[in-house]
């Protein structure tokens, strides 16, 4: 699906900026993957949204099983759903704009809200350090794996965006390629980390049972 959606957000992108190819500009701005509330955008959001919900299932299992790290399990789940949400409202597009005034940050950092980000990121990697080596080899090269191809895309691709859109144009065919990478990048590692956590419970519990009723076999 990924792979579909960067091949139809590329075409999207080339037609409307050359103005004249394949697609319709509606047709195209809603395909695009540097256009807020696009299908690659509602994407994103939902395999970040099914991460959260994976998440908070494994988080109620360790505290059924009185785990010491059940807490983390449900700190990670509220982070996904965050991104979730941000995904589809775009909270952080619309703060790039107020700290870029109050600062005039340039180049790697013309899109502002990467600032306060990274060292919150890197806090972040910090408090999870023991407990990403808790987890059986496997998971943790798959856990790795997918938060290095998410923030790679998400902030690095993203710095590389800002330094691109101010040396060239928003038109360009170098803007274009870093933005694909970004977006690309993020439902990638968005999708391996589902993977991971599916894997993780396969591996840990075998089957898992969801029972929507009270009177359901346990």
């Amino acid at each position: 699906v990924t792979l579909l959606l960067v091949v139809l957000g590329t075409v999207a992108a080339v037609t409307t900026t050359a103005r004249g190819g394949v697609l319709p500009d509606a047709v195209a701005l809603r395909l695009s993957l540097d256009v807020e509330y696009s299908l690659p955008t509602a994407y994103s959001g939902a395999v970040l949204f099914l991460a959260a919900l994976v998440l908070a299932g494994i988080a109620a299992l360790k505290r059924q099983a009185r785990d010491r790290w059940q807490h983390m399990w449900s700190l990670l789940a509220l982070a996904f759903f965050y991104l979730a949400v941000d995904e589809l409202a775009v909270i952080h597009e619309h703060l790039s704009q107020p700290i870029h005034r109050l600062t005039h940050l340039a180049g790697v950092f013309r899109f502002a809200w990467v600032a306060p980000v990274i060292p919150l990121v890197a806090l972040f990697g910090l408090l999870y350090w023991r407990f990403l080596f808790h987890l059986p080899p496997r998971s943790r090269r798959l856990f790795v794996l997918a938060a290095g191809l998410y923030v790679g895309g998400a902030l690095g691709f993203e710095m590389l965006g800002g330094w691109v859109f101010e040396r060239y144009t928003e038109t360009s065919l170098a803007y274009l390629a870093s933005r694909t990478a970004e977006e690309a990048l993020e439902m990638l590692g968005a999708g391996v980390f589902v993977y991971a956590l599916l894997d993780y419970v396969a591996a840990a519990w075998g089957s898992v049972r969801l029972s929507l009723s009270p009177h359901s076999p346990p």
